[in-house]
């Protein structure tokens, strides 16, 4: 299909420059005192326990109320074709493990510092970011476009089924508490301004410090626990739904498409709650951001927590390892990909484009759980910063390449 690259890139840069300006007021309200960290977390908890999970659902089920006589977006045919998304975060996960350790290894990291590395690499933010860039992006395109007519959220959604749940796990492995190594106690799971709230309350320990309990039994039941979250629910809760017509048809309208499903006004509730999602990521993540920007300038590269271990070239190697060859391998998997692997016409385009989009993104700032946990925080927090300093030119540039590419499909 012919493509006009000039139109694709300036809807990337739309794209980006909303992210951008959205991140903006947050970091702006950050600046004047306004957004103190406990508003930050209200604000992160209603994210994660309310506006992602109505968004993924509702994305799931969408069909768009214009009195047509077309048929609604199929979902089956989006998870017959879409099924890989499920084993890709093998993928993506494995690949960045890859590049963070060949970056320790040129860099001659300390082993104290490998667990940080790897995890920066690995994990990259797969809801605020992603699901900002997506909607904006699918905005963007006229309906009469495969862009425009099928949300990429869908083939997010299947994404994110899996995907928290090996977050957690190898994670959670990867930045053990230094105690738990040596076979201490059990470490006390700290909280911190981040996208995606913890799970446990700031005075409850991590793990339990009884001994009746088997530590792998443990260790399992938290991952579970934390891998499950408000988002994959509802998410599956989307598909369950959506795969069952008579059940998609109570909340919407998938006949004559007029809006007057039985209960079509707690679909439209929990939509517009959905769209609140956007907005209230990229406030908390602007935030967030600011400061962390505060407390880099105030504690210089010599902070506690690791922070002397930390330097330029591996902040700048990060930056190269998790949004420039990850993102080129990811290309490199989607070109193999469509030699072996069927995509509908109609729905290819949105499929490569969340195919690519995972693995453009920053590090997740739900990481930074984890790296407190493993007493690396301040330098989590400076990678994480230097990362979303260096994103809107890199992502300007990565996430043009993406749309325009998966626009050629």
């Amino acid at each position: 299909m012919a493509v006009d690259i000039t139109s694709v890139f300036l809807s990337a840069l739309k794209s980006i420059a909303t992210v951008i300006t959205l991140a903006s007021g947050g970091f702006y309200l950050s600046y004047r005192g306004r957004l103190p960290s406990e508003v930050r977390k209200g604000f992160a908890r209603v994210s994660q326990g309310l506006t992602i999970p109505c968004l993924l659902f509702t994305s799931v089920l969408a069909c768009n109320q214009d009195w047509s006589d077309d048929e609604c977006p199929s979902v089956t045919a989006a998870l017959q074709h879409g099924w890989v998304l499920l084993l890709y975060p093998i993928v993506v996960v494995g690949t960045g493990l890859l590049v963070g350790e060949v970056i320790c290894r040129a860099l001659k990291v300390k082993e104290g510092l490998r667990p940080v590395i790897l995890a920066s690499v690995a994990f990259g933010n797969t809801t605020g970011l992603p699901i900002t860039l997506l909607t904006t992006i699918h905005k963007s395109f006229p309906s009469s476009t495969e862009l425009g007519n099928i949300d990429p959220i869908i083939f997010l959604s299947v994404y994110l089924l899996v995907y928290p749940i090996l977050q957690w796990g190898v994670g959670t492995t990867l930045l053990k508490p230094e105690e738990e190594k040596e076979g201490g106690g059990s470490g006390v799971g700290l909280n911190r301004e981040m996208d995606l709230p913890p799970t446990t309350a700031p005075s409850s320990p991590l793990l339990p410090s009884s001994s009746s309990c088997p530590p792998d039994r443990t260790f399992l039941k938290d991952v579970m626990e934390k891998a499950m979250q408000a988002p994959v629910i509802a998410s599956l809760f989307g598909f369950l739904f959506a795969l069952v017509p008579f059940l998609r048809g109570v909340v919407v309208d998938i006949n004559d498409r007029d809006d007057d499903a039985p209960l079509e006004a707690f679909y439209n509730g929990l939509y517009g709650l959905g769209q609140a999602a956007v907005p209230i990521n990229m406030i908390v993540l602007g935030g967030s951001l600011h400061q962390t920007w505060k407390k880099t300038n105030k504690e210089g590269a010599d902070g506690r927590g690791g922070g002397g271990e930390f330097t330029p070239g591996l902040a700048v190697c990060c930056i190269i390892g998790k949004m420039v060859i990850v993102p080129a391998m990811g290309v490199c998997y989607c070109l193999l990909l469509r030699q072996f692997l069927y995509v509908p016409d109609d729905i290819d385009a949105s499929f490569y484009l969340v195919f690519l989009m995972v693995t453009v993104t920053p590090t997740a700032n739900n990481v930074m759980t984890m790296a407190v946990q493993a007493g690396k925080e301040d330098v989590m927090a400076r990678l994480l910063f230097y990362q979303y300093v260096a994103a809107p030119v890199i992502l300007c540039a990565s996430v043009g390449f993406i749309v325009a590419l998966a626009s050629t499909f």
